[in-house]
This record gives structure tokens, C-alpha cells and sequence, in this order.
């Protein structure tokens, strides 16, 4: 039976708080600079009022997925946070919020998809680890797992070769068998 472990926190938990930290701090960061006469700046926070809500709550939920114990429930929420926070602040790159002023992109835009993408890529590590301590597989930084018995050296083959080569112990096992008719 494969060993499960409670696992708190590791690397997968480290880097989508991490992502969550991101995101959260791009929010006060400028994300579009508009060509006005008065050269303003527009932050995550500002602009967006229903994406700035999604992605507060995004990250605050990843991060209790990331503080909770690792089940698989808690790895796949965490991947979905990751890429619903994600998808709109893509999509604000590629279709910035338009009008008669132009917006250049800052710097808040792409911390706040590396904080997205961060989240994905913890929950897909800690998918990872718990897909190799179920197989039982040994990856770097795992600590100790069970180990996996060493293989059984095949028997000598002897009186022929092959698959169904017999041994001799075998060979003294055979008995010689009476045919009886039942009539």
C-alpha cells in the first residue's frame, strides 16, 4: 500500500504563496501608463474594480490551498486559482481597456501574470510530489521515501533456455502421474 504523507508545506506551497504574494502586490503597481496631457498612471487597483476583488480573493484562497494539507483537491483548486486569476490579466494584455487614450503597459501588468503563473506552476509541483510518493519514486528534495525491494536475480537456467527452462529443484518437484480412466 503506498505511503501518503500530511505534508504541510514544501516547495509547491513555497512558490503559489509566493505567485499569491505577487499578485497581491501588483495590485498598487502602475499597469498602464495613459498618454494624457497630465501623464497618469493607472494601478491594478484603480482601474479594474471587479478584477481587483477576483484577484485579491484569488490569492487569498491559494494561499490557504497552500497552507492546507496537500489532498488532491487542494492541488487542483490551487492550478484552477492560478489560471482564473491568470486569464483576465492576459486578457487585459492582449485587449488593454481602450477609448480615445492610448495605454502603454507597465510593470504591474506582468508581475501580476508571474504571480498567476506562479500559483499554476506550485500546484503542478505539488501534483508532482504526490504522484511520485504514490509511485514511490525518490526526486530531490523529497526526503526519505520507502524504498522499492531489489529486484530478484533470475534462477540459473539449466536442462534448457528460455522462458519455461526449468531448474533442477523444479525438475525433482515433478511427479510422475497415473492416468486413471473413469468408466
Amino acid at each position: 500500500m503506498p505511503t501518503t504523507t500530511n505534508r504541510r508545506f514544501g516547495l509547491g506551497s513555497a512558490l503559489t504563496i509566493g505567485g499569491a504574494v505577487l499578485l497581491l502586490a501588483s495590485l498598487p503597481m502602475t499597469w498602464y501608463h495613459a498618454e494624457r496631457a497630465t501623464h497618469t498612471e493607472l494601478t491594478g487597483w484603480a482601474i479594474f474594480t471587479n478584477l481587483r476583488i477576483w484577484l485579491v480573493v484569488a490569492a487569498i484562497l491559494a494561499i490557504l490551498t497552500a497552507l492546507l494539507p496537500q489532498g488532491r483537491e487542494a492541488v487542483v483548486a490551487r492550478c484552477g486559482l492560478g489560471l482564473l486569476a491568470g486569464l483576465p490579466v492576459l486578457r487585459r494584455i492582449i485587449d488593454p481597456p481602450g477609448g480615445v487614450v492610448h495605454l502603454d503597459q507597465r510593470i504591474g501588468l506582468w508581475v501580476a501574470l508571474a504571480g498567476a503563473l506562479a500559483i499554476i506552476a506550485g500546484g503542478l509541483l505539488s501534483a508532482g510530489r504526490r504522484v511520485a510518493d504514490h509511485y514511490g519514486w525518490d526526486l530531490p528534495g523529497m526526503g526519505p521515501s520507502r524504498q522499492l525491494p531489489a529486484p530478484t536475480p533470475a534462477p540459473p537456467a539449466s536442462g534448457g533456455t528460455g522462458r519455461f527452462a526449468r531448474t533442477p529443484a523444479e525438475e525433482e518437484q515433478i511427479v510422475d502421474a497415473e492416468v486413471v480412466s473413469e468408466g
